[in-house]
């Protein structure tokens, strides 16, 4: 019989941290955690706490949510979906039948999967769930550090350690697992990022690997296991916040990932760039942007970075992107337009982070409608001023192309106190990491 009852939550919850070494990696202090909205979970009410564990890691408590998770929509029953939409606002409150949908699919890879039974599917997805973000702790990069694997972005390190012919073993929980699942979680670690993807946050390039790799004919069940993978990543990750059940996953997520997962499955006949059309004009259509103008195109990527659905909101960017100056406005076509991202070869990462934090920072303005125009003015230009210094940086090769520009500091700032950063204060270490640092404390680059 399913229980959510608290002490089955944490029971749960220390039959995890049992079977997987690495879980708790991720609650020490030299763990690099995603600065995507503040903490808010309360101490009583934190996997931590309960836990022994002194401090706040946000990635401890995202990781276990995420497996709580995968165990809800495992059970798929009702006192599941009341458990996993339990702090999410009614109004967007993730629909049974759209729960059910997600339930259904995970059903669908094990019911058809040729060579791994349930048990063993359940045990690899848990495993890449645990897995997947080890790039953010010290211990994992300090136990990799012999294989000379050193990504700065954790997703690469994971597809890195995958990669590689030896470096996995090393990994408590990639040891235990059988060579079925191994070749899985190899086959599917580096398919494609769903969330670039889901964010708009690239052009259509972002579709590229997950083209060439022709896993849709070839093993579409590979492809729906790294599907639920995400999904459950996605609705963990506000588990820093409230670890009662998914905050993110409501339906607004829901429609979002449908439709980038339907954009990924149309590369089975088409390419990339209609892949990206696909996704976009959706996109386009719940903000009520008709793609006229290269300006339109670049105001829909923005609200998919911003997680935005609704006419109302489009109008708000219109707003926004309309109040600043010409030649910011300008600059803007330049380098956030789908065709800027073939100067950079990687993906920038956690830039959507930085407009999120700043439209959720109350501190900026009162209404939803006057922080979707501050985060404009505000955020687009920095970002913007960033992205030329990189790619000035790339064209004198003081910085690899390998290395992305990673928003995450950025980010972390905006959701603070000190949300308004001057451009003039942008620097970018060798490793791709924005900063903002004081004019007479900083290198001159751009």
């Amino acid at each position: 019989m399913f229980s959510s009852s608290h002490d089955e939550i944490y029971e749960s919850a220390a039959k995890y941290l049992s079977l997987y070494p690495e879980l708790h990696w991720y609650a020490y202090a030299d763990v690099t955690a995603t600065n995507e909205a503040v903490t808010t979970q309360s101490p009583e009410g934190s996997y931590a706490k309960r836990f022994g564990k002194n401090g706040v890691f946000p990635e401890f408590e995202r990781s276990l949510c995420c497996l709580r998770c995968f165990d809800l929509l495992l059970e798929g029953s009702k006192a599941a979906y009341e458990e996993f939409t339990n702090s999410q606002p009614l109004n967007i409150k993730l629909k049974f039948e759209h729960f059910q949908t997600l339930c259904r699919r995970w059903r669908d890879v094990e019911d058809s999967h040729p060579s791994l039974n349930c048990e063993d599917l359940r045990a690899a997805a848990r495993a890449a769930i645990v897995l997947g973000d080890i790039g953010k702790t010290g211990d994992a990069r300090r136990l990799m550090s012999r294989f000379q694997i050193m990504a700065e972005d954790h997703d690469d390190f994971y597809a890195d350690v995958m990669a590689h012919p030896e470096a996995a073993d090393d990994l408590p929980t990639f040891r235990r697992l059988n060579l079925g699942q191994r070749v899985l979680l190899r086959k599917t670690a580096d398919l494609a990022h769903f969330g670039h993807i889901t964010h708009c946050e690239g052009g259509p390039e972002m579709f590229a690997d997950l083209k060439t790799s022709n896993i849709l004919t070839k093993d579409p069940r590979a492809f729906d296991f790294a599907v639920h993978v995400y999904v459950c990543d996605v609705a963990g990750a506000l588990g820093h916040r409230s670890n009662k059940g998914s905050r993110s996953y409501d339906d607004q997520t829901f429609r979002a990932i449908e439709a980038a997962i339907d954009a990924c499955r149309s590369l089975k006949t088409q390419d990339e760039a209609f892949a990206y059309e696909h996704y976009l004009r959706k996109r386009a259509d719940w903000l009520g942007i008709m793609l006229t103008s290269e300006s339109d195109r670049i105001l829909v990527r923005v609200g998919a970075m911003m997680r935005l659905f609704e006419p109302e909101q489009g109008k708000a960017l219109r707003e926004g992107f309309a109040s600043l100056p010409a030649r910011e406005q300008k600059n803007a076509l330049r380098y956030l337009s789908p065709i800027a991202d073939s100067y950079f070869q990687r993906t920038p990462t956690y830039l959507p982070a930085v407009l999120v934090n700043l439209l959720n920072n109350e501190r900026t303005a009162q209404t939803q409608h006057e922080r979707i125009c501050k985060a404009i003015r505000i955020g687009v230009p920095y970002i913007v001023e960033a992205l030329r210094k990189y790619n000035n940086l790339l064209l004198r090769k003081e910085i690899s192309n390998a290395v992305p520009l990673n928003f995450n500091r950025i980010a972390g700032l905006m959701a603070g106190e000190k949300w308004y950063i001057g451009l003039k204060n942008i620097d970018i270490t060798t490793d791709g990491d924005v900063r903002d640092v004081p004019r007479s404390n900083r290198r001159s680059i751009g």
